[in-house]
């Protein structure tokens, strides 16, 4: 075994459910969801699911409570 392949790693990690809505096949706008294989898609996948990490929108950045916190606590 002198030569191995080199494993895949997941883009994002790979706990990121399956769905159509960020499949390469997608060819719908924004909030629809039209394949170009199989037409409209209501649920989940397909066989021919690929994931696309362009399609994916990111999470919203979390929010700062400002309440907790007080000028001082950011000097250094």
């Amino acid at each position: 075994m002198l030569f191995r392949k080199k494993q895949k790693r997941a883009l994002f990690g790979g706990d990121i459910p399956p769905d159509c809505a960020y499949c390469q096949h997608n060819s719908g706008k924004a909030g629809q969801v039209l394949c170009s294989l199989r037409g409209h898609m209501a649920d989940g996948k397909c066989r021919q699911y690929r994931y696309d990490p362009l399609l994916r929108e990111p999470r919203p950045a979390p929010t700062l409570h400002k309440e907790q916190f007080s000028e001082e606590d950011f000097k250094l």
